[in-house]
């Protein structure tokens, strides 16, 4: 578990950071695609530290089974539901 959810966390970051990089330069239906990556990434890892198995490649639907399926630490996450994108993004 502690492999795939540190895997996950250092490709998840290489895809935010790509995604800021490619929408810099205006490559847009790329950086939509690492950010929907890093997102991803971010939220299975979540699933992993909590010892339960995503499924699927839907942010909204990974959020929505973190809180139906009540995985531990999934709380955590319910504050950043209607907080801003990260700044980084949007450099």
């Amino acid at each position: 578990m502690l492999t795939r959810l540190c895997s996950g966390c250092v490709t998840g970051t290489d895809d935010l950071d790509a995604a800021i990089v490619l929408r810099k330069n205006k490559k847009f239906p790329h950086a939509c695609f690492h950010a929907q990556q890093a997102g991803e990434k971010a939220l299975k890892a979540v699933w992993y530290y909590a010892d339960a198995d995503p499924w699927g490649h839907s942010i909204r639907k990974l959020i929505e089974d973190l809180e139906h399926d009540d995985v531990t630490g999934a709380s955590a996450l319910w504050c950043y539901k209607s907080s801003p994108v990260d700044d980084r993004a949007l450099a």
